[in-house]
């Protein structure tokens, strides 16, 4: 193959959606509303889920394809051995500690977390539309903590610090091309790589968001 000029080894193209017009102006407004509060974003808790596999990360997943043909796409596979949710936090206080959470992670168990680890010096919250984050439970947390939601745009990860957070973490725990042969392992692999991170730079990443919403 490596030897045929019309085949080339190249990344797969994930399935997604391209920002549409609309989307990109709701992105756009709420990014001018946060400069023109001038929003204090140490008063900001901001939050993320991510789904870990065993078997690794698909983002670096590559494909044979010919190059007389339109970019390959790649679906969600069936992974072997599972994975695990992992939640984390970050605010001007620091990481909350990670939470190994239920792959069907429901609004109760998103109202316990947030009830615990919510800083009491916060006063916002940042976290994406997910039916769980915006359901009864969860805001009923929020309104008891006097928090309120800063209803993060669709499509805007870029615009949350705790993603960056996840992208380090998912990093480390991959390291190397590392697979895991069960949950169990996984779930420490996950812990240590967290552990390892949390006396790096993350913690500071919260104080870029400025920056990140003049250039959206």
């Amino acid at each position: 193959m490596k030897t045929n000029p019309y085949l080339r080894y190249r990344k797969a193209h994930k399935v997604g959606n391209k920002l549409i017009k609309e989307e990109k102006g709701k992105r756009k407004d709420w990014a001018q509303c946060m400069l023109d509060m001038g929003m204090d974003w140490e008063s900001v808790f901001f939050c993320d889920e991510k789904y870990f596999l065993c078997d690794g990360t698909t983002s670096s997943a590559k494909v044979w394809a010919d190059v007389r043909d339109p970019p390959p796409k790649k679906n969600s596979r069936c992974h072997g051995g599972g994975g695990v949710k992992v939640w984390v936090g970050i605010s001007a206080d620091g990481l909350s500690p990670v939470e190994l959470c239920p792959k069907e992670m429901n609004a109760k168990d998103y109202a316990e977390i947030l009830d615990e680890h919510i800083p009491a010096t916060c006063s916002y919250i940042m976290h994406d539309g997910w039916p769980v984050h915006r359901a009864a439970e969860p805001k009923e947390v929020l309104s008891e903590k006097g928090i309120q939601d800063l209803l993060q745009p669709p499509y805007s990860s870029d615009l949350q610090p705790a993603e960056q957070v996840l992208a380090v973490l998912s990093n480390e725990v991959y390291k190397q091309n590392k697979q895991y042969t069960d949950i169990k392992s996984l779930k420490k692999g996950i812990s240590d790589a967290f552990n390892r991170i949390k006396s790096g730079d993350t913690q500071s990443k919260y104080k870029d968001t400025d920056l990140f919403l003049k250039l959206s």
